[in-house]
Parts: structure tokens; C-alpha cells; sequence
């Protein structure tokens, strides 16, 4: 999202590029600073293709989380970016 509205367009733009790589920066701290990581087995607490197996409905739960969290994020970036 951050590179579809603020990515490098023309070939030469290296403003827009060095603007997204900040964004993007600025994004994965803020989900870190919230969760410690971007680890989808961290996040979750085990791992999915392991043998440490969590009810579905658990990672469902834990995901959709996640997953609202990073919007949320994603939205503050992209208002404050302007």
C-alpha cells in the first residue's frame, strides 16, 4: 500500500523511492514497538507447519488481530504522510 500511493513511478524518481523506504521503516517499527515482531510464528506463538499445533480457531482469533493491528498502523503512516 505504502508503494502503490508514494512508490517510484518514473524510472529516475529516486525521492519517491527513498520517501517509501522511510514509510516502510516507519511502519515495520511501529508493528514492532506493538508486537516485538514481524514473525508470523512469533506472532502466532507456534508454528503452523510444526508439530506444535494451535486450535484454528486460536490462529484465527490471534490473525485477525494482527491483522487490524497492522491497518491501523498502515493508516497513521499513510494520514501522516502527506
Amino acid at each position: 500500500m505504502l508503494g502503490l500511493k508514494h512508490g517510484q513511478y518514473l524510472k529516475d524518481d529516486s525521492a519517491a523511492k527513498e520517501k517509501t523506504y522511510k514509510l516502510v521503516r516507519e511502519f515495520d517499527k511501529l508493528f514492532k514497538d506493538k508486537n516485538k515482531t514481524t514473525n508470523c510464528r512469533e506472532l502466532l506463538g507456534a508454528d503452523l507447519m510444526g508439530s506444535e499445533k494451535i486450535p484454528m480457531e486460536q490462529v484465527k482469533r490471534r490473525c485477525s488481530r494482527i491483522v487490524r493491528e497492522a491497518a491501523e498502523i498502515l493508516e497513521n503512516v499513510l494520514q501522516h504522510a502527506d
